[in-house]
């Protein structure tokens, strides 16, 4: 799940300086409320200089408005989320802005934070805006309208949160840790749809007490792997986000997901083999099996346990999630 600020509420609605900074710090909390829950709250660049108080006098950038309050503890912590730590939007691998696509108040919104979450919702993506507040954009959800190349439409839309309260709520009824083995297989089959999880699953864990941050982490990285089978387009090329995710944690000494030693391919070739269905139909009444070697696996350094995955993806294959237990390689 991800999240993303919408420079579009700003609209220079604010009359004082005071009232914006009373709405910057519900936005702020909502920014630690949701990295309390293990997410991101991503804004724009561009963000430090949308118009956001007007008043008789002149106009203040949102920059200029959180400069005038004098506050040092404000200053540092807001220039540090919209200059320099961000996460930001450009990180991501974004809808092209030459893309025609058009709000429900007929604003153009192309290159906006709500477009690029209305698209990733659309591509299967758990993706949510939060606004400031009051505003046009007070509502939810936002719709889109994408007016695409070939001169067809495409509907678009995305969550939006105003108030914490709310956000909060959302936020517990859709993170509820998994209390049990069989929960977080649940859990990960409802939120990871690009993934292909093994009936088996279930059977590797059941023999082991369950452990919490086992379960968390195995969360976490069923995520990113979600989100790399998701960067596949149409023909099975990985896009640039794909790219990124690879670079990011595939690389490295401390990589998230490697592969094993050649050694270990040839020790335990038999283990790191696994039964998937071989036919994704399940109006057929027999679906045959195929055994796929996986010696690709993600990295949980307590209690030693690694998830097992097909990699590289094979075209008009899915993902499959084939192993979640201890290593399976240990000398």
């Amino acid at each position: 799940m991800q999240f993303y600020t919408n420079e579009l509420s700003l609209e220079g609605q604010y009359e004082s300086i005071q009232n914006f900074i009373r709405a910057l710090e519900t936005v702020y909390k909502a920014k630690r409320e949701i990295r309390n829950f293990g997410y991101r709250l991503f804004c724009d660049r561009r963000l430090s200089l949308t118009i956001c108080v007007r008043t008789k006098d002149r106009h203040f950038t949102f920059e200029q408005a959180v400069l005038q309050t004098k506050n040092k503890n404000l200053i540092r912590n807001i220039r540090g989320w919209i200059a320099k730590s961000g996460p930001f939007l450009e990180e991501a691998d974004k809808l092209s802005v030459e893309e025609y696509l058009q709000d429900e108040f007929d604003n153009i919104v192309s290159g906006s934070s709500v477009a690029e979450a209305a698209w990733r919702t659309k591509i299967g993506q758990d993706t949510h805006v939060i606004s400031f507040s009051p505003s046009t954009y007070n509502k939810s959800p936002l719709y889109i309208t994408w007016f695409k190349n070939n001169g067809k439409t495409d509907q678009l839309s995305t969550q939006n949160f105003w108030e914490i309260k709310t956000l909060i709520n959302y936020l517990k009824g859709h993170a509820e840790a998994p209390k049990s083995w069989n929960e977080l297989i649940r859990q990960c089959e409802n939120k990871y749809k690009k993934l292909c999880f093994s009936d088996e699953l279930i059977n590797m864990l059941t023999p082991h007490p369950f452990v919490d941050s086992i379960a968390r982490r195995t969360m976490e990285l069923l995520r990113i792997l979600n989100e790399l089978s998701v960067s596949f387009d149409e023909d099975d090329q990985l896009g640039k986000h794909g790219h990124e995710i690879i670079t990011n944690y595939f690389h490295g000494d401390n990589a998230l997901f490697s592969d094993e030693s050649d050694k270990n391919k040839t020790e335990f070739k038999e283990k790191l083999t696994f039964i998937v269905p071989k036919e994704s139909d399940t109006t057929k009444k027999e679906i045959s099996e195929k055994k796929i070697f996986c010696p690709w696996h993600g990295k949980i350094k307590h209690k030693q346990y690694r998830i097992h995955f097909s990699w590289p993806k094979k075209k008009k294959e899915p993902l499959y999630i084939v192993y979640i237990g201890p290593k399976i390689t240990k000398e």
